[in-house]
């Protein structure tokens, strides 16, 4: 063990070492904390890293925090590392904050594998108080027994331009059937818009569906659309109905048209009802 501080009135250094090392039926334990500080500067720098090694098994871990009080910049990186019985996981955790700029910065990656299965998973969130952007990312990938399970969802909005996008995207495989599904919202205060997408495909013992459903709206035009599309075969049965509405507050006008088409054992079944004003 290393203890070493040394320390300066006139230029107000403070360094200060730990050290700890100990091997314990060939495992190692490694410690160091490092503290710097300047009065006049104001710069403050801390580093703890821990390493040990249990049965083969290792982790590290890493926190550094660094901040400046002219310069309000403060950085915090957390990373965590351990595998046990072949498994993976690592951790990043970074915080970065600037009270002049306003501007934050968090990653949180966590990444795991347990019996071949993979799990990552990232969210960053990033926000400007003077730009009013804020935008956050979460990715979910799994993967259980070779099915796949992937998620996304995005979110983006401005407080001066009063944009909105939001995408959450879902895909799973359970014993070859997929599923897809997507749902895109964007809306803007200032042009009115709002467009609303939803995907959802999915394949069960070789039937399909597909649901796809598709909403449009603006305030100032009055028009409203919406698409409703569902596909599906079971046992050799297609089935086909879509269904669309679409309307103007303005020019009075209502159009709905829905077609539905089915064959059961050979037999063919088509129904349409259309434009009904």
């Amino acid at each position: 063990m290393a203890l070493v501080l040394r320390t300066s009135l006139h230029g107000d250094n403070v360094t200060m070492t730990l050290v700890l090392r100990t091997s314990l039926h060939g495992d190692n334990v490694t410690m160091t904390l490092v503290l710097r500080t300047s009065l006049h500067g104001g710069n403050i720098t801390m580093t703890l890293v821990l390493r040990t090694s249990l049965h083969g098994d290792n982790v590290t871990m890493t926190l550094v925090l660094r901040t400046s009080l002219h310069g309000d910049n403060v950085t915090m990186t957390l990373v965590l590392r351990t595998s046990l019985h072949g498994d993976n996981v690592t951790m990043i955790l970074v915080l970065r904050t600037s009270l002049h700029g306003s501007n934050v910065i968090m990653t949180l990656v966590l990444r795991t594998s347990l019996h071949g299965d993979n799990v990552i998973m990232i969210l960053v969130l990033r926000t400007s108080l003077h730009g009013s952007n804020v935008i956050m990312t979460l990715v979910l990938r799994t993967s259980l027994h070779g099915d796949n399970v992937t998620m996304t969802l995005v979110l983006r909005t401005s407080l001066h331009g009063d944009n909105v996008t939001m995408i959450l995207v879902l895909r799973t495989s359970l014993h070859g059937s997929n599923v897809i599904m997507t749902l895109v919202l964007r809306t803007s205060l200032h042009g009115d818009n709002v467009t609303m997408t939803l995907v959802l495909r999915t394949s069960l013992h070789g039937s399909n569906v597909i649901m796809t459903l598709v909403l449009r709206t603006s305030l100032h035009g009055d028009n409203v659309t919406m698409t409703l599309v569902l596909r599906t075969s079971l046992h050799g049965d297609n089935v086909t109905m879509t269904l669309v509405l679409r309307t103007s507050l303005h020019g009075s006008n209502v159009i709905m048209t829905l077609v539905l088409r089915t064959s059961l054992h050979g037999k063919s079944t088509n129904t349409q009802m259309c434009t009904v004003r």
